[in-house]
């Protein structure tokens, strides 16, 4: 299972003080750790179970987040990586169905054709909820 942590960056006159990752050639894994976004100063990072987080700057305090339902919606509105995410979704839509497709499944429903479109477009947002829990949310 992913986590998340919150921090905030300080800044002083020679230095931006933010999490140390793991050297990831010492580990045995793929997992990395994703900068997920900044809200009101406080930086939000997904890091996976499989990476212990190194010893971090005396300078800044990780804390491990409770995360609710409106900070979850608030990440996601505010994370590049889950607009990615659902860009990523709309392409795997659009390689088998256009826009116009898509329309014109709404007047053919229901029906089979619009049967399969839903099972397909079901299956592009199963991919994306799973891409985006990989992340913790």
């Amino acid at each position: 299972m992913t986590k998340i942590y919150k921090y905030q960056k300080i800044t002083d006159q020679f230095t931006t003080y933010c999490l140390v990752e793991p050297d990831y050639n010492l580990l045995e894994t793929e997992d990395r750790i994703t900068e997920l976004c900044t809200i009101d100063g406080v930086t939000y990072v997904s890091v996976p179970d499989s990476i212990t987080l190194p010893e971090q700057p005396e300078q800044i305090t990780v804390e491990e987040v409770e995360l609710t339902d409106e900070l979850k919606e608030s990440i996601k509105s505010a994370s590049p990586h889950v607009q990615l995410i659902n860009d990523r979704v709309v392409v795997r839509i659009r390689e088998v169905y256009s826009l116009n497709d898509e329309i014109k499944m709404i007047r053919l429903s229901p029906s089979a054709e619009s049967t399969a479109y839903n099972e397909y477009v079901e299956s592009c947002r199963d991919w994306g909820r799973v891409a985006k829990a990989n992340l913790g949310l």
